[in-house]
């Protein structure tokens, strides 16, 4: 049977080591520091992040011109289907050029999404399973269009500095969050936009919210995969899987957060990621 060839980038919170041992093709989006460039996921994550939080200046950009067309040539030539999961292109323009790199490869697919974190991989493997499976791409399209559509993530940002600067927030006035005590709840939307969901007077009262959220959509969907995307406060990190506990809920993966991300959010951010789980799709 034919196997479907995957192209991701390090939204995924993977390293390329990772990446390579699932047998994907793997993308560094680049993070620049203190006028210092970094390839994400290649150095140790945590590090990165501590490289974020230390750095006076930071800024991020796509992946290598050549990478992204190396990467499409390399596993078209590889598969007979091929599809790239990766970070939105309302927050980064990867995806963008991407689709021009693809459009010489009638096999390649760009697929727009809303995952993030180790989602993006969980949707990888599934798309995989599917067509090897059924040997159907439009299938394969039509399961990944349901997952993104029923996927939801949450971030709760240590403050928003980083957001602001980085011109990523949508949705509030800035000087209010700026002179404001509550703590803002992020949610990452179908649309790629990133937007202030709600604002709360607590940590917790923030993290309770997220998982209501989770209770809410178990409601439709017995099974599901919940991630913890996790910065460098072990406190907010403990906190999170101390309140899914409370909750009933299994956290079945935790990831540290790519440098990418938290140069927009801060190194101390949490998400809570959360979508049906591998088994919805066997009934």
């Amino acid at each position: 049977m034919k196997k479907l060839g995957i192209i991701i980038d390090s939204f995924s919170s993977l390293s390329k080591k990772e990446a390579q041992d699932l047998g994907f093709e793997f993308l560094s989006l680049q993070l620049e520091a203190d006028g210092k460039l970094y390839q994400d996921g290649i150095l140790d994550a945590k590090e990165m992040l501590e490289t974020v939080r230390d750095a006076k200046v930071v800024a991020t950009s796509l992946p290598t011109l050549e990478s992204m067309e190396n990467a499409i040539k390399t596993q078209s030539e590889k598969y007979e289907k091929v599809l790239y999961l990766g970070i939105n292109h309302e927050i980064s323009s990867t995806g963008k050029y991407m689709k021009t790199f693809s459009q010489d490869f009638e096999n390649v697919y760009v697929f727009d999404n809303h995952f993030s974190g180790y989602q993006l991989v969980y949707a990888a493997l599934l798309a995989q399973e599917e067509y090897e499976k059924h040997q159907n791409f439009d299938l394969v399209l039509e399961k990944l269009n349901f997952l993104n559509e029923n996927s939801q993530t949450y971030i709760l940002p240590e403050s928003l500095d980083y957001l602001i600067k980085g011109g990523r927030l949508k949705g509030f006035k800035k000087f209010i969050l700026k002179t404001g005590k509550l703590i803002p709840l992020i949610e990452y939307k179908l649309s790629g936009h990133v937007m202030v969901a709600k604002l709360n007077k607590t940590v917790t009262g923030a993290l309770k919210k997220v998982f209501n959220k989770v209770l809410e959509l178990k409601e439709t969907f017995k099974n599901l995969e919940v991630h913890l995307i996790s910065g460098l406060s072990e406190k907010l990190n403990s906190e999170v899987l101390e309140l899914a506990k409370e909750f009933n809920v299994i956290v079945s993966k935790v990831c540290i957060a790519s440098s990418v991300t938290v140069a927009h959010t801060g190194p101390n951010a949490v998400a809570i990621a959360f979508m049906p789980s591998i088994e919805e799709f066997k009934k």
